[in-house]
């Protein structure tokens, strides 16, 4: 029961980022956290810049910076309280992998303890 808690706290957390950014960039970046921070016990997004890198013949790359606020869990109890920056870039063109358009690719992730 307690992990089930767990999940949906989890789950709510992560889906109050994803609803401002694309959903494949969305779990792009939340594997990305995954692996260079540890698991999250709560993540929320803080602000996220993007700003136009290049521009050729209408394709265009954008960069954005996302500022994040987590929680991860150490001991019962105890948690270690983070802020972690991920630089990403969308770039235009087909997605064979995902079978749409936009390419995403995540860059850093700076995890800091608050």
């Amino acid at each position: 029961m307690h992990s089930f808690i767990l999940l949906v706290s989890l789950l709510s957390s992560l889906s109050s980022f994803a609803n401002s950014l694309e959903p494949r960039h969305s779990k792009m970046i939340e594997m990305a956290i995954s692996s260079q921070c540890g698991r999250m016990y709560s993540l929320d997004l803080i602000n996220t810049k993007s700003t136009l890198l290049m521009r050729d013949n209408g394709n265009q790359i954008i960069g954005f910076i996302s500022k994040f606020e987590g929680a991860r869990r150490i001991d019962q109890g105890v948690f270690d309280y983070l802020e972690i920056t991920v630089e990403s870039t969308y770039a235009d063109g087909y997605d064979h992998l995902a079978r749409d358009w936009g390419l995403f690719s995540v860059d850093s992730v700076r995890c800091e303890l608050k």
